[in-house]
């Protein structure tokens, strides 16, 4: 792996020490629940430089069945961490009001291929919590479920998703509308869940949900016209609403 540039390298030290102080309080009863699934996916081969586990043999060894609930599990703990480095960064920059500036900076930096490394990573992390906590959540589990899709919008419009992975779409954004840390989090993730049904029906003409498409009309329509959302998700519902509409 290369060396990280000059500004880069001088998060590291502190980046690594978070860290790992983070490892020694997600111990025992105080681990999250997707504490296992970040070092396995993440923050282990981020830092040996390897490939991260298979979520098939990662499911398999941690016992769970669920690959939705799983990497809500997970998106819960990045979240965790890119908080905890979004601390280190406003204890070195040099405004506390520019930190997200000098945070871009560093995650901006232009690196030789190969570089960056763990600090690198974790720096985008927190830097995409900070400038929209729901929707790096949402990014971070569409990523884990299909690493084609550069983002949980693609996740769920795409007319090339598999059938298969917008049923864990589905299941992932339910787990963050029941456990999301925020209202926000829990109002966008009700907006995702609601996109990957219609998606399946607009898209494949099969049901993954017991909702009714009258259910899913209704929810789409209120889903178009809220303004509390990304513009990208009020156009997927007018765009999946018509398409229900003229199937």
């Amino acid at each position: 792996m290369q060396d990280p540039g000059p500004k880069l390298a001088s998060m590291e030290a502190p980046i690594r020490a978070t860290l790992q102080s983070l490892r020694a309080g997600c111990t025992g009863a105080d681990e999250p629940s997707g504490w296992v699934l970040l070092e396995a996916r993440h923050l282990g081969p981020l830092e040996r430089g390897e490939t991260a586990t298979p979520w098939p043999a990662l499911l398999k060894d941690t016992g769970r069945t669920d690959l939705g609930n799983a990497v809500n599990d997970l998106a819960a703990a990045q979240r965790l961490v890119a908080r905890e480095i979004m601390t280190v960064m406003e204890r070195s920059a040099s405004d506390p009001l520019t930190t997200t500036i000098e945070l871009r900076d560093l995650v901006e930096e232009p690196l030789p291929a190969g570089a960056g490394g763990i600090a690198g990573s974790l720096l985008a992390w927190a830097l995409a919590d900070a400038e929209d906590p729901p929707m790096a959540w949402a990014d971070w589990m569409a990523f884990e479920i299909d690493q084609d899709r550069p983002s949980a919008v693609a996740l769920v419009t795409k007319r090339d998703v598999p059938i298969e992975t917008l049923g864990n779409a589905k299941l992932a954004f339910k787990a963050m509308r029941l456990h999301g840390d925020t209202v926000p989090d829990r109002r966008l993730a009700a907006r995702f869940y609601l996109a990957a049904i219609a998606s399946a029906i607009v898209h494949y003409d099969q049901r993954i949900s017991r909702q009714s498409d009258a259910a899913v009309q209704r929810n789409l329509a209120d889903m178009r016209v809220d303004t509390t959302i990304p513009e990208a998700l009020q156009e997927l519902a007018g765009m999946l609403l018509h398409g229900m509409k003229s199937g």
